[in-house]
């Protein structure tokens, strides 16, 4: 990954019955703020209306098979167990990362990586309530208990909800500058922590 780099990404984010608004909404802000930077949108299992917290509708803009490339995949967490062991998602998300730049999951998301087997032997970050059920899907990870985000490679992973925020910020950064990530950060009126600035 390049800084400085002035290219529209395009960023897809994987929306399913359960998803957990939060996950969803902190990349969204960031990456939909920076529009002269990164084209985002939704893609679900169908085109068919999801749901977020039992009463948030969600109309995706694409399903797996009709989504476009992209630069930067988002796997938000939620309710995943549900999607565990899903053929189609599965062959998906395994196929899509092989040509994406970046691909960021937060929370519960990181049980789908794994769940496709993206996650083998890498430290990676999640809800601090799921790093029993994450290691029971990819014993080869190591869980990192005491990080808000994990880069490996090309592989994001954020620890739970709000981290998705500081995961997000993070990549603006490494992607566009410094500068730009505090900008966006100042906007949303949300203060950064240090650890958002250290290369991991």
């Amino acid at each position: 990954m390049s800084k400085m780099t002035h290219r529209r990404r395009k960023v897809a984010i994987l929306v399913y019955e359960g998803v957990e608004a939060m996950d969803l909404a902190a990349p969204a802000e960031v990456f939909g703020f920076l529009k002269e930077h990164f084209e985002a949108w939704t893609v679900g299992l169908d085109l068919g209306p999801v749901r977020s917290q039992g009463f948030l509708a969600l109309l995706p803009d694409h399903d797996l098979e009709s989504c476009p490339p992209m630069d930067i995949l988002v796997v938000p967490g939620g309710e995943v167990d549900a999607l565990m062991g899903h053929a189609a998602l599965r062959r998906w998300l395994a196929d899509r990362s092989q040509g994406v730049e970046i691909l960021f999951s937060i929370c519960t998301g990181a049980g789908l990586l794994a769940d496709a087997g993206l996650l083998r032997d890498m430290e990676v970050c999640t809800f601090h309530n799921y790093y029993q059920k994450l290691r029971a899907l990819e014993p080869t990870c190591r869980v990192d208990v005491h990080s808000r985000f994990r880069l490996n490679g090309k592989v994001l992973t954020a620890a739970g909800v709000s981290a998705g925020i500081d995961a997000s910020l993070f990549l603006v950064g490494r992607l566009l500058g410094t500068s730009v990530a505090q900008m966006v950060a100042a906007y949303m009126e949300y203060p950064l922590s240090n650890e958002w600035q250290h290369e991991r």
